[in-house]
């Protein structure tokens, strides 16, 4: 078993071949350095022992071992660097940390600044890269676009970031899809892909959110097709019905409704107040409209006390987004 003196002795002496095995290895030195003098010797501790006898947390060292320290800071900051170390050799206790000594090691630094805002929030989730799935990050994006004032305030004055309150929700949701843009880059680096650190695939592309912040429903598969089929197609209308439908909870449909099941509950729909539309009235006329006119063609069912004729065209003018 190899000890942390080893490791000392080992890196010293590629130092002086010239062959590094870190390139700030004076300042690692300085660090085990320290940390022998304060354990007494490090010849006595393996690379599997090295948690139990520096642990985390400053407090929870051995009394003989943080009087012989000059802080916490100290100790923090040689532990840290330490740990890093200790990835080259196979002893992976924080496997963030092993991902950033690779990405290192390839020259990603760039890479690793902004894989922050991933890393951060997937630590205090206790998530390691290899459980990163695009479930949990998106949710997490959607929080970070409505998290309160106060969440965001607090968030600023942490993160310094010198940009007004009515911003910051966008700040974060950009610095975090960032990361995630960062962290995806990475399944095109071998070597880190072959340290089995990453998950079994890509994050993938954000979703969109509308202007309430909710995040946009696609048309299922049939409404999907007809809509694609229609005169209509490509314009705003029967997405946007549908969204607005879907993200209200207000109305019980089918995952894939047919025509009939969705156009049954026409009324309700055409009731659907602003608060849940986030459009102005006008808006939402015309996208019931657009939405009619597309559907109407595919019914199958009789229509009471309607005229199953196709109404007059309406203009297609341009609707928000």
């Amino acid at each position: 078993m190899i000890t942390l003196h080893d490791i000392l002795t080992h890196g010293q002496r590629a130092e002086d071949a010239g062959d590094p095995l870190v390139l700030n290895w004076q300042q690692v030195l300085n660090n085990l350095s320290l940390l022998d003098h304060a354990c007494g010797g490090l010849e006595q501790i393996l690379i599997p022992a090295f948690a139990d006898w520096f642990p985390k947390d400053f407090q929870d060292l051995a009394p003989e071992i943080q009087s012989k320290l000059p802080g916490a800071r100290t100790y923090i900051t040689a532990r840290r660097e330490v740990s890093r170390l200790l990835t080259l050799f196979g002893y992976v206790e924080d496997p963030w940390e092993a991902l950033r000594v690779q990405i290192r090691n390839v020259g990603g630094e760039e890479l690793e600044r902004r894989l922050w805002a991933l890393m951060t929030p997937a630590r205090d989730a206790g998530l390691a890269p290899c459980d990163i799935r695009a479930d949990w990050v998106w949710d997490l994006d959607a929080e970070k676009g409505i998290a309160s004032p106060e969440q965001e305030l607090r968030r600023q004055q942490r993160e310094k970031l010198r940009v007004p309150a009515a911003d910051l929700s966008t700040s974060l949701r950009q610095t975090l899809r960032a990361a995630v843009v960062a962290f995806d880059e990475l399944f095109d680096i071998h070597e880190i892909v072959e340290s089995g650190l990453l998950p079994p695939e890509r994050v993938g592309a954000a979703p969109e959110y509308d202007r309430l912040g909710r995040r946009r429903v696609a048309l299922p598969p049939t409404l999907s097709k007809l809509y694609a089929e229609s005169p209509l197609a490509g314009v705003a209308g029967l997405p946007q019905l549908w969204h607005i439908v879907s993200v209200s909870g207000m109305l019980s449909l089918p995952e894939d409704p047919s025509t009939d099941e969705l156009y049954a509950l026409w009324p309700q729909i055409k009731g659907l107040p602003k608060s849940v539309t986030g459009i102005s009235a006008s808006s939402w006329t015309t996208y019931i409209q657009r939405s009619r006119r597309t559907l109407l063609p595919h019914l199958t069912r009789p229509m009471q006390g309607r005229s199953s004729s196709l109404p007059l065209a309406c203009p297609l003018k341009s609707g928000p987004p």
